[in-house]
């Protein structure tokens, strides 16, 4: 994977970040923080007939932080809540194979 800070995709989605913005009207909304860093993001959803129609995130954090959370957003809308369920999970285990740390 290489580093993740040099990364063109990577870092496009860090600096232009597609789904940034506070929805509204969610029908799901999560707070998250990272103590270990200090940041901090709220995963929002807009989910229709089992589908998560509409993803977005606010918050501020490292490069890392903000393009996983436009990367996870756009993997999740338009998929079922229960085909977007594992992602999560996935793309941790993604970048702690790569040498990174979620703690």
């Amino acid at each position: 994977m290489g580093n993740l800070y040099t990364s063109t995709t990577f870092m496009e989605h860090n600096s232009h970040p597609d789904y940034k913005y506070e929805m509204d009207a969610p029908t799901h909304e999560h707070d998250g923080i990272n103590p270990s860093c200090g940041d901090e993001l709220t995963l929002q959803l807009r989910v229709e007939n089992g589908v998560i129609e509409e993803a977005s995130f606010t918050g501020h954090g490292c490069a890392i932080s903000q393009a996983s959370a436009d990367i996870m957003a756009d993997l999740i809308t338009g998929e079922t809540v229960e085909a977007a369920a594992p992602l999560p999970e996935d793309m941790r285990a993604v970048l702690t194979t790569h040498g990174l740390t979620y703690e």
